[in-house]
């Protein structure tokens, strides 16, 4: 949705596992996976990544998708660059709710764009 404009790059604050492919997530995360092809994208092969403390450092913004803003790093917390964005995370839910995530989510990013 940025184009050429932005860098945009996906890190988890706390994975519960290794980096691993995203679909190695499966069955918890395929209505998320359907949902993001009907977008046009393809999230199957990502790699989940850890967020670190120097990719904050890196980056102008941080922008955090999550319900419990308490969960965070205390470098990510106490960093100027953080913004959060109050989401239920769709993973284990039904297609119609991970839609409706995915709806607020873009709604959010086209705000943040203006």
């Amino acid at each position: 949705m940025f184009g050429e404009k932005h860098t945009v790059v996906s890190a988890g604050t706390k994975l519960s596992g290794p980096e691993q492919p995203i679909e190695d997530l499966m069955p918890q995360i395929k209505e998320v996976l359907t949902v993001m092809s009907e977008e046009g994208i393809d999230v199957s092969t990502s790699i989940r990544k850890q967020l670190t403390e120097k990719m904050v450092d890196e980056a102008d913004k941080v922008i955090v998708i999550m319900e419990d803003e308490e969960e965070l790093p205390e470098y990510l917390s106490k960093s100027p660059k953080l913004i959060w964005w109050n989401v239920v995370d769709p993973k284990g839910r039904d297609l119609d709710f991970t839609r409706k995530v995915k709806d607020q989510i873009k709604e959010l990013i086209l705000d943040f764009r203006c």
